[in-house]
């Protein structure tokens, strides 16, 4: 979101004024209207003053830690926002990874590749603490060039203190592993939107986020040179279609790092840690494959492949951060997402699916195939979803008069659905159910023996077998919560058709409403 639309959603009259400090004169004498106008007037001059309000140095040691880690929990977020409620929930999260992750990683052991870097760091860091149980301004800043000097990063700096006791704050000055509470989040916050680095909006869903601008955004990624988000790197690092073990390899002896014995994961992790995302794809493959391989890589994320070199390696993290930062947000029920990737859950799009953080596991695919049908009938067509006790059930059950309803099941698949190879199953669902009239079978796509197999059973069995696509389904869903009757429940009857139902004649509802 850009500053234009958040200035526009500003929570308050407050936190636009606020927001407009020191650039804005006499703000509390202005419209909001006025004080939007001048300050995009002035929008270079903010930019301008986004490297110098992130490399202040704070005396105050609770600003001077949270400060980064706020910046840098919102850039890895959706839209680079979160609910300003959420947001010390969130830091408490990653105070603890980090700690968790100081007890378990053997720093200064053989496998560590910036071990001796590591022991020499900590050695300083330890003599800056001792001398006054505090870092001051200047030794911060020393360890900030020895930090770039020895490719340390600012997690594994923030990991060295925990080892050492003394993050998110030193261990003897709090009874809890957790010192910074809500209140000191919310303030550090608050110092942040004053230099205009975060605003507070509201959202469509008149919840409060806090949220990065994308123009600031993309100053604070160029002078912390990050080139992908954390989520984004490790998802192209993930892609099977561009990434195997030996291109892993070759990208780390590229950089004089020789793996031994090392693990898929390992690898990866060793490569996120230690090269820049531009390296990794400069390596990943023998100079004289470079260009062919690279227009390859681009064209599977992007679709297009590209006119050279730069061109392929800014598209690739243009379409990666447009997957992970300008997605919606604004979500109440959580099966909204799952009903916005309707198709792609259907047709089991595994990696697009993580990438867009709707799926952690492929496991999750199913579930959420279920969830998101459910939302369409309950929220889009407007219909009453019955109870069905016990687990070996059918995905749905929905109540068409007093004697006869309708049941359906989702087939989430690669390829075409075959009914045939799925009716034991499903015969099975309508034996223990009373007056089961039609069965609806949603998946991606079905075979050609599909629709005569429907039409077989409904003379055999009187039972309706409706086949009904994920993309015909949502479409005809999308249409009726626009339409006139988006307030009447969808006609049940438009299903009880066997075979293939495609969109005309789902379509038929508007007629019989």
């Amino acid at each position: 979101m850009e500053i234009k639309e958040c200035l526009e959603r500003a929570s308050s009259l407050t936190v636009i004024r606020k927001y407009a400090s020191k650039i804005v004169d006499n703000r509390n004498e202005k419209k909001v209207e006025e004080i939007q106008e001048e300050f995009l007037r002035q929008l270079d001059i903010v930019l301008a003053s986004v490297p110098n309000n992130l490399h202040i140095l704070e005396k105050n040691r609770s600003k001077r830690l949270l400060k980064p880690i706020i910046l840098k929990i919102l850039l890895e977020e959706r839209n680079y926002q979160i609910k300003s409620k959420n947001l010390s929930e969130k830091i408490k999260q990653f105070e603890e990874e980090i700690i968790n992750e100081a007890k378990t990683r053997d720093f200064f052991g053989k496998k560590e590749l910036k071990a001796h870097h590591f022991d020499i760091y900590y050695t300083i860091l330890e003599g800056a603490w001792e001398k006054d149980k505090d870092i001051t301004e200047d030794e911060e800043n020393i360890l900030k060039k020895l930090r770039s000097k020895m490719n340390i990063t600012l997690e594994e700096h923030w990991m060295l203190q925990a080892k050492l006791g003394i993050f998110p704050k030193p261990s003897g000055d709090c009874e809890t592993d957790f010192c910074h509470n809500g209140d000191e989040v919310q303030t550090i916050a608050k110092s942040l939107h004053s230099e205009h680095l975060l605003i507070q909006i509201i959202g469509d869903n008149k919840e409060k986020y806090y949220i990065i601008p994308e123009e600031i955004a993309s100053v604070i990624k160029k002078e912390w040179n990050i080139q992908l988000s954390g989520n984004s790197y490790q998802a192209l690092l993930s892609n099977k279609k561009i990434f195997n073990k030996d291109r892993y390899i070759n990208i780390l002896n590229s950089a004089e790092i020789k793996p031994l014995g090392w693990t898929n994961n390992e690898l990866i992790d060793a490569i996120k840690n230690n090269i820049k995302p531009t390296d990794a794809l400069s390596t990943f493959v023998p100079k004289n494959e470079l260009a062919k391989e690279l227009e390859k890589a681009c064209f599977t994320i992007t679709g297009r492949k590209g006119s050279s070199k730069n061109d392929r390696i800014n598209r690739i993290f243009g379409a990666l951060d447009e997957i992970s930062h300008k997605a919606p947000l604004y979500i109440d029920d959580k099966r909204e997402r799952y009903y916005e990737y309707f198709e792609q859950l259907a047709a089991r799009k595994h990696k697009e699916l993580r990438d867009l953080k709707i799926i952690e596991k492929d496991l999750d695919i199913e579930k959420a195939f279920e969830e998101g049908t459910r939302y369409l009938f309950e929220k889009k067509l407007n219909l009453i979803l019955e109870h069905l006790p016990g687990t070996d059930n059918p995905d749905g059950k929905i109540k068409i008069n007093d004697d006869s309803v309708l049941l359906w099941d989702n087939k989430s698949k690669e390829s075409a659905c075959n009914l045939h190879s799925h009716l034991n199953q499903f015969h099975k669902y309508i034996r223990n159910t009373e007056g089961v009239q039609t069965f609806v079978v949603i998946a991606p796509e079905f075979d050609s023996k599909s629709d005569r197999e429907a039409h077989i059973e409904r003379a055999k069995n009187n039972v309706t077998f409706a086949l009904v696509t994920a993309k015909d389904l949502k479409d005809i869903a999308d249409e009726w919560a626009k339409s006139q009757h988006k307030n009447k429940a969808f006609p049940l009857s438009v299903f009880n058709i066997a075979g293939e139902l495609e969109l005309g004649k789902l379509k038929n509802a508007f007629k019989i409403v």
